[in-house]
């Protein structure tokens, strides 16, 4: 009876912990997607600080870096880097609630610094528009083209640009493997390296959107060690009953201030749009 009592016991705590953790993931997802309605509120604020980040005399060297499609598939690969960290870390340590809790922690404030700058210093990039044309030059007239263009320019917000979230997240995310001594630490580091390529050939970035956003994951990584050290959220009891609850409650706040920030911003979020399933009359859907 015991026996009975403690493996039911310890099927509920992984119930939670798998829930709890979900909701982690779920709430950085959403809040991630905010990203384009930031970058078009700061757009109105009619403030541009794009001629200091991006020199004028640097342009003409800028705009002939080849467009390489082949690289958007290196640049989708960043998006599955905290599934992958999540699989790697509940492998070596199980569902170690306080390390999970940390990781999406310093994910989130990667997410909200680099809204901060979005907002208080627009920078635009637009790389792919031609002046003489009035249109947006893709490359090329392959599938590969225009599925780079979708994906990568489409409806995105050309106001999201410094520092560049990519290479903050895939920079973060590997550092967090090699922190944590998980498996595929050296895979996620090359990816990491990888992703600075990406994001030059598929041309969302100007280079100076790259070392800011490496720089923004170093800083993230010195909060995870800090955060490590003083074993923040490791909490003393359980507390089943309250997880649960908020792990219900927190996606819908999440959801719902998402929702606000796309009203108050004029944008509209289509994740299928970019893949082509449908037909895209003006710019302006995204989401990631």
């Amino acid at each position: 009876m015991e026996f009975s009592n403690k493996n039911q016991k310890n099927s509920h705590s992984y119930f939670i912990n798998v829930m709890e953790t979900l909701s982690w993931f779920f709430c950085t997802c959403v809040l991630f997607t905010c990203y384009n309605p930031v970058g078009e509120l700061a757009k109105t604020r009619g403030v541009d600080y794009t001629d200091f980040v991006h020199p004028e005399f640097l342009e003409p060297y800028v705009r002939s870096i080849p467009l390489i499609p082949e690289f958007v598939f290196v640049y989708i690969a960043v998006y599955p880097m905290p599934l992958f960290f999540l699989l790697s870390l509940t492998y070596v340590y199980g569902f170690d609630m306080g390390k999970i809790r940390r990781f999406f922690t310093v994910q989130m404030f990667l997410i909200l610094a680099a809204f901060i700058c979005f907002y208080a210093f627009p920078v635009h990039s637009d790389l792919l528009w031609n002046e003489e044309t009035q249109t947006h030059d893709i490359g090329g007239d392959t599938w590969l083209h225009e599925f780079n263009f979708r994906f990568v320019h489409q409806g995105i917000s050309h106001w999201v640009c410094f520092p560049s979230m990519h290479c903050a997240h895939s920079w973060s995310i590997a550092l967090s493997f090699w922190f944590y001594n998980l498996p595929g630490a050296s895979v996620m580091q090359v990816l990491a390296v990888l992703t600075l390529a990406s994001t030059i050939f598929t041309k969302p970035h100007h280079p100076p959107h790259l070392p800011a956003g490496v720089v923004l994951a170093f800083i993230g990584q010195q909060l995870l060690k800090a955060l490590e050290r003083r074993r923040f959220w490791e909490l003393k009891q359980n507390y089943a009953w309250t997880r649960f609850y908020v792990s219900l409650f927190l996606p819908a706040l999440f959801l719902v201030f998402a929702d606000y920030l796309h009203k108050i911003s004029g944008w509209n979020t289509d994740i299928p749009a970019m893949f082509g399933f449908e037909s895209l009359n003006q710019v302006g859907l995204y989401g990631f």
